[in-house]
């Protein structure tokens, strides 16, 4: 059984899957909007500084400082799936993002 990705989820994915970079590595992403089979998710970056601010303390899987950058990407349903879920970004975190990449709040 497939899991159950909503808004606000943090998942890690590789950056070969979002295409967020050219790099090998893994990623925090915050699930932006679920639509039909598809998802779009904000990624989390450590070395750039021109997107929403979120410590390392917000959840306890971030190792370093980071901020959220746009736009967020399309990908799909089943990736987002089989990703590593560590749950929901604190809400006053998520309101400030989905503001910012310009998605509705559920």
């Amino acid at each position: 059984m497939a899991a159950v990705i909503e808004i606000g989820h943090v998942l890690h994915l590789h950056d070969s899957v979002t295409g967020f970079s050219g790099k090998d590595c893994m990623r925090w992403c915050v699930v932006t909007a679920v639509i039909g089979r598809h998802v779009r998710v904000a990624g989390r970056s450590t070395t750039r500084t021109d997107g929403v601010p979120v410590p390392a303390s917000v959840m306890p899987e971030f190792t370093a400082d980071g901020w959220v950058l746009r736009p967020p990407v399309r990908l799909a349903l089943s990736a987002a799936g089989t990703a590593r879920n560590i749950g929901f970004l604190p809400r006053h975190y998520l309101e400030q993002i989905m503001f910012f990449v310009d998605e509705d709040m559920p």
